[in-house]
């Protein structure tokens, strides 16, 4: 009896260390989509972007923009600063890892105006594919999926 207990046990712990592992999405990646076919580029790594992980968080770097981090024990990064000098930006994100796939959930203050974007990152056929949900600031939902390849 106490067997089949320990192995009930191991087998719920191997079951969630599986489920929560980290997909390899480090590198640098350029979107498969041409800017502006698609509409706005999605959040998280534009039409091009570096991602990098470490121990504690996963960094996306551009070209052009300031970089993006994200704390992989799963506490709140929170960002702050001015849009157009006129109003206050507050952007508070979270990330978790489920199967496999990075979750990314950002909700984002400007002024009055409240926007939430989940993002999806999972590795399909050796692209990273980017599956984002965008809700709030007086509009309906609005879902993009973007497919990126490496760069070698």
């Amino acid at each position: 009896m106490l067997l089949r207990v320990f192995a009930v046990v191991a087998m719920v712990a191997l079951s969630q260390s599986v489920n929560g592992r980290m997909p390899d999405v480090a590198g640098r990646w350029i979107c498969d989509t041409p800017p502006g076919s698609a509409g706005p580029a999605p959040p998280v790594c534009e039409y091009q972007c570096t991602i990098t992980v470490d121990a504690k968080v996963l960094s996306v770097s551009y070209p052009t923009a300031t970089p993006l981090t994200y704390n992989l024990d799963g506490s709140p990064t929170t960002k702050t600063g001015k849009l157009s000098g006129t109003s206050n930006v507050k952007s508070v994100s979270v990330l978790a890892v489920d199967r496999g796939t990075v979750l990314l959930t950002s909700t984002t203050t400007v002024g009055s105006a409240t926007l939430v974007s989940k993002s999806k990152l999972s590795l399909r056929a050796a692209k990273l594919v980017i599956e984002t949900t965008q809700s709030g600031a007086g509009r309906g939902a609005t879902s993009r999926t973007f497919e990126y390849s490496k760069v070698k």
